[in-house]
């Protein structure tokens, strides 16, 4: 699976890079959302693993460009926001909500 992460912590993209990699996905990392809009624009993804809480442009923000451009890609919000609404996640058409976790993340994926 192609994946496109959006995380601008460097250790947590790192970790799950190599351990992504190692479940045979090809990952591409951006640090934030407005990275990310311009990377999406350009290339076809399987699935996009987004943080909340980035600099320039949130996930939300990210989530809502990104929809302009691509209705169908499986989006998943990856953060440590609790208070993610599931309604707005619903009409924004997020396949899930992982909290930091990043073997739930790989077990998603799996199936």
């Amino acid at each position: 699976m192609k994946l496109l992460i959006l995380e601008d912590n460097q250790e947590i993209a790192h970790k799950m890079k190599i351990l992504l990699k190692h479940e045979g996905h090809t990952v591409i990392h951006r640090l934030d959302g407005v990275k990310g809009i311009m990377t999406a624009k350009y290339d076809d993804f399987d699935c996009i693993v987004t943080d909340y809480d980035m600099p320039r442009m949130n996930g939300i923000e990210f989530v809502n460009k990104f929809r302009e451009l691509d209705d169908t890609t499986k989006i998943i919000f990856f953060t440590s926001d609790i208070y993610i609404d599931n309604l707005l996640t619903r009409q924004m058409k997020i396949h899930a909500v992982i909290y930091k976790d990043i073997q739930e993340l790989i077990e998603l994926l799996r199936k």
